[in-house]
């Protein structure tokens, strides 16, 4: 009886004030309307957002630094890893991937003598490591199978050797260890990377490396 009672009296009180109900209810619509609106547009936002971030998937396969209990020993990864990555690729899920080894050497150029990081690497490393070119190019894929002697600096070895002029860097010399290499190209800034001098795998190992054919670290890039 009272819930009838109170029914008749709000139903009495919408018709007395008509306007007010009216606006009290399209308030009511539109702030649901806007909440259901807000969520959607998060939704897509973040859908958006890890779409973008998924299709630039970048892994680093590291070597292997402790054993689990009863396993194998701990190994440095070699080019066993890598022709076994190749033979198992799919493009549709690996797009790039490099091979590098990574020392600290010195070069010189006349009397200017830098010591910074002496990276080995495949043709790969640009895509893989997300380093763009200020000037010249990165070595090709048949520079690395003839084992070329050339490097490619990064902007603080031109800034120590160069005096940080990208033109006279490009096609001049330095020296590595014993041996002559010519610059080919200069990387963009990228930081605390900008210290290494980048060349092929198989020049530094034939001049550099000896018998050693360890390997730092597997790059892969997932296809956009």
């Amino acid at each position: 009886m009272h819930i009838m009672e109170s029914l008749r009296i709000a139903l009495h009180c919408m018709r007395i004030g008509r306007l007010r109900t009216i606006l009290t209810m399209l308030g009511i619509v539109l702030s649901v309307a806007l909440v259901i609106a807000l969520a959607a547009l998060n939704d897509s936002l973040n859908s958006s957002i890890k779409h973008a971030f998924t299709s630039l998937t970048f892994h680093h396969v590291s070597p292997i630094t402790a054993a689990e209990p009863g396993g194998n020993l701990p190994r440095d990864l070699d080019d066993s890893d890598v022709a076994a990555l190749n033979s198992s690729r799919d493009p549709s899920i690996i797009n790039y991937r490099s091979a590098n080894s990574e020392r600290t050497g010195r070069m010189r150029r006349g009397s200017r003598v830098y010591t910074g990081n002496v990276v080995a690497s495949t043709a790969d490393y640009l895509p893989i490591g997300g380093r763009t070119m200020a000037s010249g190019s990165m070595f090709t894929d048949e520079q690395y199978r003839k084992e070329a002697r050339v490097v490619v600096l990064g902007p603080s070895v031109v800034d120590a050797l160069f005096g940080g002029n990208n033109g006279n860097a490009v096609g001049s010399t330095i020296i590595l260890g014993r041996h002559t290499f010519t610059v080919i190209g200069v990387l963009d800034p990228a930081g605390n990377s900008d210290n290494i001098v980048l060349l092929p795998m198989t020049t530094a190992r034939d001049l550099l490396y000896g018998s050693t054919h360890s390997i730092s670290e597997i790059g892969i890039l997932a296809p956009a």
